[in-house]
């Protein structure tokens, strides 16, 4: 039997969730077993997948192992570039990634499979919390500034909203301890609304199908959120319009 490895060098966590749609197509495509091999801190984002065969520290992989191998690392970045010169739309990531790996993809399902320990341990760290606020990525470009934050968490909770900060670093807003990746997708899984800038939440929360508002400054967020229901995106460059953040929450909670 034919065995399938699909290596991601490199990347955030936002990329490492992404993956979880196309694991399923790849393996129907060829008949076969599918490995993944990622950097380990990767793992637990993908260690429930019921479709990888093995979960794969990258710098431990032997690809001659396998009778194929796609490596998804940089192909975004080629591909990219090469539809931006061309004045073409460019593909939602997950389109990139199973071209890659010579598929079209069926089923953008990231098959979640949650112990019901976890999502009962998320229920009760999410509280009384109506949304979770995330206003910081891991690049600046992408933040809202200080006064922002600031000012954009009071008009979610002057709105009734109940928000509270996820972010690793203390912010100076009241927000969740830091947390495990597992425990961070779970209490993103059971939460009722997120709000945040273009991160890796925003696909975890899309991948959930949890209503959100993402705030994109760099890239085109109606592309990366093409596959997520319930996703209202707000497209700016500097400035925040407050009340179309209002409008777009409405728009993310209508059935």
């Amino acid at each position: 039997m034919d065995k399938v490895l699909i290596i991601r060098r490199f990347g955030g966590f936002g990329d490492a969730l992404v993956h979880r749609q196309i694991i399923r197509d790849v393996g129907l495509a060829y008949d076969a077993p599918v490995a993944f091999a990622c950097p380990i801190r990767f793992h637990p984002i993908l260690s429930d997948h019921p479709y990888i065969s093995e979960l794969i520290d990258y710098d431990e992989v032997q690809p001659f192992d396998y009778s194929l191998v796609f490596d998804t690392s940089d192909v975004c970045a080629r591909t990219e570039v090469a539809h931006l010169q061309r004045g073409q739309q460019v593909p939602q990531r997950a389109d990139i990634w199973a071209a890659q790996c010579g598929v079209i993809l069926t089923d953008y399902d990231p098959h979640f499979r949650w112990a019901e320990s976890e999502l009962e341990q998320a229920r009760a760290t999410l509280g009384d919390c109506g949304c979770l606020f995330c206003p910081v990525s891991a690049n600046d470009r992408k933040d809202l500034d200080q006064v922002q934050r600031e000012f954009l968490f009071e008009v979610l909770d002057r709105a009734g909203y109940r928000p509270r900060v996820l972010h690793h670093q203390p912010l100076g807003l009241p927000q969740f301890s830091p947390m495990k990746i597992r425990q961070w997708m779970a209490l993103i899984a059971v939460a009722p609304l997120v709000v945040g800038v273009d991160s890796s939440q925003v696909h975890m929360a899309g991948l959930a199908r949890v209503p959100q508002v993402a705030i994109f400054k760099i890239h085109p967020g109606k592309v990366v959120t093409k596959h997520y229901t319930h996703c209202e995106v707000i497209q700016t460059t500097y400035g925040l319009d407050a009340l179309a953040v209002l409008r777009a929450i409405e728009k993310a909670l209508q059935p």
